[in-house]
């Protein structure tokens, strides 16, 4: 798969900014022509989402499920080098995991985002690595326990006992989901009030990704300035759903230069996601 589009990161990017500062700050990610016109890091999860729900959907041994079934659980990101809107990628994929949950089958793949020329047909760098964990539900019961691949990935750490170093409220705006949904992600829990209540949802959830944005958005402004090139990984695990018009309650502790992360909903007092953002050491924090 092939892509060379930077209008479905403005989607991406617009829907994260639905509180932007009066500095317009964001105009870096959601203007074309900006001048230092850049993407937003996850969007490279948009770029094969799509291919791996298709390898999923297509598991040899694996019963035919509908989108409902499938949630996001887990998603690390490795940023090699920043995506850049005039490049090319090619992207591929292999599936690393699968274990059996009695109520579902937890399924990993690892995803590589690499350079791509046209002319040559050569593969260049690796911009992106990405090790993404679908949960579908109904399809337990194989009791395959895994081929050990997630547990040889380092883990999330709990979150700390003590204050965090910092706190941001973040209201998700009612839109949030259809902007998400118009950068790619077409699963239709996340716009179909009968898909939705189908699998226990009152409403339409946001989209996981979208949680998992706004925590680095949080972490690039408050300290590097909106430098993404700084950032070196960021691991997360989604532990609860989330309804548009609902306020999320994110916690920072800082631990040299990674930045462990708890998010809360405010009304609901459910856990929302747990992970850490690493920076480079070479970044000035």
């Amino acid at each position: 798969m092939l892509y060379n589009e930077y209008q479905i990161n403005i989607f991406t990017a617009t829907g994260l900014s639905k509180n932007a500062d009066k500095e317009n700050e964001d105009l870096k990610y959601t203007y074309e022509l900006h001048d230092d016109f850049s993407i937003f890091p996850t969007y490279a999860n948009l770029l094969s989402d799509q291919m791996m729900l298709k390898k999923v959907q297509k598991l040899e041994g694996i019963p035919a499920f509908n989108l409902n079934q499938l949630l996001h659980a887990e998603q690390l990101m490795y940023f090699q080098k920043p995506l850049n809107h005039e490049q090319k990628y090619k992207i591929s994929g292999t599936m690393k995991d699968i274990q059996d949950k009695t109520s579902g089958i937890l399924i990993t793949y690892e995803i590589n985002i690499n350079e791509y020329d046209d002319e040559s047909k050569k593969i260049g760098d690796l911009a992106v690595r990405e090790v993404i964990s679908v949960f579908i539900r109904g399809l337990g019961g194989s009791q395959f326990k895994g081929t050990g691949f997630n547990q040889s990935l380092e883990q999330i750490p709990k979150t700390p006992k003590t204050e965090p170093d910092f706190v941001q409220e973040q209201y998700i705006d009612l839109n949030l989901p259809v902007l998400h949904r118009l950068a790619g992600d077409k699963n239709p829990i996340h716009i179909d009030p009968k898909n939705a209540s189908k699998v226990g949802f009152k409403f339409p959830i946001v989209h996981g990704m979208n949680t998992y944005a706004i925590a680095l958005k949080i972490i690039l402004k408050q300290y590097l300035a909106l430098d993404d090139s700084q950032v070196e990984k960021f691991h997360a695990r989604f532990t609860g759903f989330v309804y548009p018009g609902e306020t999320l309650i994110y916690k920072f502790w800082k631990q040299g230069n990674t930045f462990l992360i708890d998010v809360e909903n405010k009304e609901r007092k459910t856990n929302i996601l747990k992970g850490y953002i690493k920076i480079k050491e070479s970044a000035k924090l």
